[in-house]
């Protein structure tokens, strides 16, 4: 819960692999739902490109089914413990969505052996399944956003 959608709306723009300069779609529709933060995604056409056409195969075939948000939170999050005490990870309670991207997961054997089956160029191959560096402005807005939160919450303990 707690989602900023506003800036987001404005531009609703669907990236692929966190990639600024690979926008491959727009968002319809963009809610909340409970907790659960959701989408409609409008691709773009095929024959646009290569590349789109070669995602819309690999979409087609349950190859490609990830969605991975950029955000960047606007409350300090709440600090997850285990039984001794230490911090194990965070639930943020307010963010600000910078974009929603389709991604894969570059460990997936299977995908890439299905991917080649299909005769999906190489080029767009490498491009798909090989680990993506992020959009370099919404990572560092993302872990400024973060040590800032941490550091106004619990100064000196992390």
């Amino acid at each position: 819960s707690g989602w900023q959608l506003t800036n987001y709306k404005r531009n609703p723009i669907i990236l692929f692999q966190h990639q600024s300069d690979c926008p491959v779609g727009i968002a319809t529709k963009v809610w909340v739902e409970g907790k659960a933060l959701l989408c409609q995604i409008k691709l773009a056409a095929m024959g646009t490109s290569p590349f789109i056409d070669s995602l819309r195969m690999l979409l087609d075939q349950g190859i490609v089914k990830a969605v991975s948000v950029g955000f960047a939170p606007t409350a300090s999050p709440n600090y997850l413990r285990d039984k001794q005490d230490q911090v194990t990870g965070y639930e943020f309670i307010a963010q600000e969505l910078l974009e929603i991207s389709l991604v894969t997961v570059p460990a997936n054997a299977s995908a890439l052996a299905m991917a080649k089956s299909l005769h999906v160029p190489d080029l767009h191959l490498q491009r798909i399944f090989v680990s993506p560096v992020k959009d370099a402005s919404v990572h560092m807005a993302q872990q400024k956003s973060m040590l800032e939160l941490i550091k106004a919450r619990r100064p000196g303990r992390v």
